[in-house]
């Protein structure tokens, strides 16, 4: 099961002074605790593109692809 922490910021901008409306994922180093996988994931979205309900489904695919995997 993932547990996750999603950030959400209003301000984020590109080098151009643009609103950033993509999202923003990052993963870290995955580690085996005895028959479970866990890695860290973090995604930073624009509130104003995207809330909660689409975070939740990200990471609810991503789970869904991991566990294919196994």
């Amino acid at each position: 099961i993932l547990r996750c922490l999603v950030g959400s910021e209003m301000c984020k901008e590109t080098a151009d002074g643009q609103p950033a409306y993509f999202p923003i994922v990052v993963m870290g180093r995955y580690e085996k605790c005895g028959d479970k996988v866990n890695m860290p994931v973090n995604i930073t979205i624009a509130h104003a593109v995207a809330d909660g309900y689409h975070a939740g489904l990200f990471f609810r695919y991503l789970q869904e692809e991991l566990d294919f995997l196994r």
